[in-house]
């Protein structure tokens, strides 16, 4: 874990180097039931890595004999203090490296691992902050190691499907309705009803307000006379 430069080193630290930083390595000597798992990295993608899992580490890191023996390309850091489990910190690490790194679950990842002399049974350690970071599933019984996502649901996330829309509603037109034109007396139309009634009757009637009144001659005048008829107007 990195911390605020301590003007006052702890017993048994280095103090003729001014690192700024100090990262922790708890597993300078492995254990039997020690989770240790086998990985793959890109320079050496046949050649099978011991990696320890240890959760008291403040962050990954890598052997440097392994380093040496494959000429892998480590790059120089700012000088970095190591504590060690016993408290102390007689190391500094000034070397880093990045690799690709390849999982037996198939999930690949690129970490960065800081150079230090490891313990033999082992040539990586993965630290808190790799823990933290990707928050593995371990099953202690097993030794196994798991992910929460396989490599192509990461390397190719699901789209989410776009919610449909709900079609538009056509309103369909409602029919015309025919709007009556007014009657047109020149022209022919459907025949208008005609009532005989007597002329008091008549007179009545043609006072009424609306009515309009029309005088017929009947074809027999000599039979029938002369008759009076009156149809209501419309209000």
């Amino acid at each position: 874990m990195s911390s605020p430069p301590n003007p006052t080193p702890p017993k048994g630290c280095v103090s003729t180097v001014r690192a700024q930083t100090i990262v922790t390595l708890n597993a300078s000597i492995t254990t039997p039931d020690a989770l240790i798992i086998p990985i793959t990295a890109d320079p050496i993608p046949d050649f099978p890595l011991m990696s320890l899992v240890d959760s008291g580490s403040s962050d990954s890191f890598i052997d440097t004999g392994f380093v040496e023996k494959h000429h892998l390309a480590a790059y120089t850091i700012p000088p970095i203090r190591l504590r060690l489990i016993d408290g102390t910190c007689n190391s500094i690490i000034t070397q880093a490296i990045k690799l690709h790194i390849r999982f037996s679950s198939g999930e690949k990842q690129h970490i960065m691992f800081y150079v230090t002399p490891l313990d033999s049974s082992c040539t990586l350690v993965l630290g808190y902050r790799w823990l933290a970071l990707y928050n593995p599933l371990i099953d202690w019984v097993k030794s196994s190691i798991t992910f929460h996502t396989n490599p192509q649901q990461k390397s190719n996330p699901p789209v989410s499907p776009k919610p449909k829309l709900p079609a538009p509603v056509t309103k369909k037109p409602e029919p015309a309705v025919p709007i009556p034109s007014p009657a047109d007396p020149t022209k022919p139309g459907k025949p208008l009803r005609v009532t005989l009634i007597n002329a008091d009757a008549f007179i009545h009637v043609s006072q009424m307000q609306g009515s309009q009144c029309f005088r017929l001659q009947v074809a027999t005048p000599e039979a029938m006379g002369r008759s009076m008829a009156t149809t209501p107007r419309p209000p």
